[in-house]
């Protein structure tokens, strides 16, 4: 546990390092770097992870996608805190704006397949595409829209969340892997070598574009609202999953694993998607940047502990 605990948090610390040393020495190429980091995460190697993880699974079931139903309600919960916070700490409009899709958004795709697949092999890596089945549902659907109703501009035209290039791409995995799975094809045994490389490769890439274009800011003065919502979430998070477990009976389906590939993912921290909305729709850029850096630090110390828990509720 200890060995995968290290790796993860050397992952993140490398691309993020590697992002930031990027910009200081290409300050002229940070789009073109940006982008090319987030195509091979978002339609190479991550996409490929989970096809390959999907296409092993044994046991598909309808009970599986209860943990759909799980995902989407850890989501919205991340959100209706933000807000109720951002109620209690009488943040202003733009400040709010920014800080319920922080709230809501979750780093799944990069940072939480690649704990679930240190921590819970190839079996738990193809549950998360279950988990996060709604995401862009709920990002677009929700999130933006009160982002862009509570900001002072739009810079772009969004496009529909179901033609995002990313999303098709990553349904399409998905979908080639359950085919895969039913089609009763082996898959060879040397994809298990080069998913130990792909999988950190989709977490690093992405890390990479995060230190490329983030900027610390002055955080004294925002340091309770983002430190108060990482803390919450954390909590409300593994104590909603144990309740929803509870009321789906998911202990015993798959040796509880939807349960343990839930509790890892809702401690996740927030999304660099939270970072876009004060740039599209001109909300608060100071909180949206604490709370990504709180969150992220906050992450290092409490999924150690979510560990301790899991470990201990499956004794």
């Amino acid at each position: 546990m200890l060995t995968a605990l290290v790796t993860t948090v050397t992952i993140i610390l490398m691309g993020f390092i590697s992002g930031a040393i990027l910009r200081h020495m290409f300050p002229n190429q940070v789009q073109r770097l940006n982008f090319w980091c987030t195509r091979l995460a978002l339609q190479g190697a991550i996409p490929l992870s989970l096809l390959a993880a999907i296409w092993q699974l044994h046991h598909l079931s309808w009970q599986l996608f209860l943990l759909t139903i799980v995902g989407s309600l850890i989501l919205l919960s991340g959100g209706g805190l933000a807000a109720f916070l951002a109620k209690w700490l009488k943040l202003s409009p733009s400040q709010t704006g920014a800080y319920i899709p922080a709230g809501m958004f979750m780093n799944i795709g990069a940072i939480g397949c690649f704990c679930v697949y240190l921590f819970l092999g190839e079996d738990g890596l193809a549950l998360v595409p279950l988990y996060k089945l709604f995401e862009e549902v709920i990002y677009y659907s929700i999130a933006f829209p009160i982002a862009r109703r509570l900001g002072q501009y739009s810079q772009q035209k969004q496009r529909p969340f179901w033609l995002d290039p990313f999303l098709l791409t990553t349904l399409s995995a998905v979908s080639a892997g359950f085919i895969l799975n039913g089609s009763g094809l082996a898959r060879p045994l040397w994809i298990s070598d080069v998913m130990q490389f792909i999988v950190p490769l989709g977490t690093y890439l992405l890390m990479i574009t995060v230190g490329l274009v983030f900027r610390f800011t002055d955080i004294t003065g925002l340091l309770r609202p983002a430190l108060t919502l990482a803390i919450s979430r954390s909590i409300l998070g593994p104590i909603l999953v144990i309740i929803l477990a509870y009321l789906f009976q998911l202990w015993g389906i798959h040796q509880g694993l939807l349960v343990k590939v839930a509790l890892l993912l809702s401690v996740m921290p927030t999304a660099f998607l939270s970072l876009l909305p004060p740039v599209i729709y001109g909300v608060d850029q100071k909180i949206a940047n604490s709370y990504w850096l709180i969150s992220s630090l906050w992450f290092l110390f409490i999924f150690p502990i979510v560990l301790l828990l899991m470990h201990f509720l499956f004794l």
